[in-house]
């Protein structure tokens, strides 16, 4: 019938109108713009990474390398102001500058992971420090130096742990680059410590 099939196929219009539905499929969020979703989406690489991902090896590695350099650093500034050989005294130096240019590359990781850096030196570090605290002339010469000579070979160590049995490529790359001179630190220190 030619005068009803118009009614019969606006009709349909004109529901869906008043109840203000594009389409019968449609769901809020999806196919209006203010529900896009596409833009939301971002790259894991621009996200940090939640440091409770990390494994336990890694975790410790990220500390303890972080409190090594802090316990270098402030051993190394006790030597210059106490010491009065001149090995000692560069050798210092030395330490001071590597170290700090250590946290400098590990600080940045650590904010990617999300890992905070430690603020203290830990037990067996703190220890040394307050021993060389209470020591001058010689018998901190020698205390600094075999100080150095243990703390080197147990970074040494940590380093050593990391590449064989942590699982961040980040830390890990970290590591492969600084374990050599973490090594020549130590072999400088017990040159020092077998002149004493």
């Amino acid at each position: 019938n030619p005068t009803t099939s118009p009614t019969q196929t606006t009709t349909p219009r004109q529901n869906t109108n008043i109840r203000g539905k594009t389409s019968p499929r449609s769901k809020p969020g999806r196919n209006t713009p203010a529900g896009t979703t596409s833009p939301t989406p971002t790259s894991p690489k621009s996200q940090p990474e939640k440091s409770g991902s990390l494994s336990t090896v890694d975790l410790q590695f990220a500390m303890k390398a972080a409190q090594s350099d802090m316990t270098e650093i402030q051993t190394s500034q006790l030597a210059l102001n106490r010491s009065k050989n001149p090995q000692i005294l560069k050798y210092a130096q030395e330490m001071i500058q590597a170290h700090t240019d250590s946290t400098a590359k590990l600080k940045p990781i650590a904010t990617r992971l999300n890992l905070a850096m430690p603020k203290t030196l830990g037990a067996e570090n703190q220890s040394l420090v307050n021993q060389l605290n209470s020591l001058s002339g010689t018998q901190f010469d020698l205390a600094y130096t075999s100080g150095q000579a243990r703390a080197h070979a147990r970074t040494q160590a940590v380093f050593q742990t990391e590449l064989q049995q942590g699982k961040n490529p980040q830390l890990k790359a970290f590591a492969n680059e600084i374990l050599p001179v973490v090594s020549m630190h130590l072999q400088m220190a017990k040159s020092l410590t077998a002149m004493r």
